[in-house]
């Protein structure tokens, strides 16, 4: 519960927080939750856990706003965490009226996407309540709706009620995000010797997939093919390979996608890939002791 009045004890779960920000995060999430709502709750390991659920989840997570609140100022944690969960509240409104035309395809086109996901994500969901395709290793294509105020994955026993093959069902998912988002992909310097990197930054989850096109964007494919990260639902990271300056320009990727990962909301993954002749390679590497170990494939 709240810790007004106590030391801000920070648990493992947001230790990016400092005493001062975890203390005015909490109060926030106290102010909204049992201040506006009224509502009685437990947080255990960033969940929280609620006796009455107005929000039409099992698990109510606290990391994505943790991590969005981190990114702002502490006097602005009351409106994210306001913002953040009154978008949750909407999204379970809306869900209750879709599915009332969940049935009828036409109605629900519409609403169709794909986005990808991490494979420890789907494991922890389950795969069998999940309709993917492999991408890349530990990279998978998801089926989800994009309501206008939350994404959620697409049932499998839904999808087969339509009688449309997965090819299509793919296709106009793919299609509905390009249709309905931008990808601006944009140069951006990298350490002392200024190497020239690439970002697809967005507000919206699906900045991965720009990678679904990425012989669309020549310049971010090199001649021996692109370093590649997707860190977060909101950033695609690439580096085209032209000459070996790929080897210095690895050891600061790795670390500075790494941070990303870490310390930013919609987190997906820290993997790096090799994009090469149409495929995905992932390169394997480890921190220690602020230093990295890269394990190159056969590749």
């Amino acid at each position: 519960m709240g810790l007004f009045g106590k030391k801000a004890v920070i648990p493992e779960w947001a230790t990016f927080f400092s005493e001062k920000e975890y203390s005015a995060f909490d109060k926030a999430v106290d102010s909204y939750l049992k201040g506006k709502l009224k509502l009685v709750y437990d947080i255990h390991d960033g969940i929280v856990e609620l006796q009455d659920n107005p929000f039409g989840l099992s698990n109510l997570g606290l990391m994505n706003v943790a991590r969005m609140c981190r990114q702002g100022k502490v006097e602005q944690y009351s409106q994210i965490v306001e913002y953040h969960f009154n978008l949750i509240r909407e999204a379970n409104a809306f869900k209750a009226n879709f599915e009332k035309i969940e049935d009828d395809f036409n109605q629900v086109r519409q609403y169709i996407a794909v986005r990808i996901y991490d494979l420890d994500y789907i494991e922890a969901v389950g795969m069998e309540h999940v309709i993917s395709r492999d991408f890349a290793e530990s990279l998978h294509a998801v089926l989800v709706y994009d309501f206008p105020s939350a994404i959620e994955n697409i049932r499998p026993e839904k999808s087969a009620s339509w009688n449309k093959s997965l090819d299509e069902l793919f296709d106009i998912g793919i299609e509905n995000v390009r249709k309905n988002y931008g990808f601006d992909v944009k140069p951006a310097e990298l350490g002392a010797d200024k190497d020239i990197l690439y970002f697809c930054e967005t507000e919206h989850f699906f900045a991965p997939n720009v990678l679904f096109d990425i012989e669309k964007h020549s310049q971010i494919v090199g001649k021996s093919g692109s370093l590649i990260a997707v860190p977060t639902r909101h950033l695609a990271v690439i580096y085209p390979i032209n000459d070996l300056n790929v080897v210095r320009v690895s050891n600061l990727f790795f670390g500075f996608v790494r941070s990303i990962f870490e310390n930013n909301p919609g987190s997906l993954t820290q993997k790096i890939y090799w994009y090469h002749d149409g495929n995905f390679i992932h390169l394997p590497y480890e921190h220690e002791n602020d230093r990295i170990k890269f394990f190159p494939p056969q590749e």
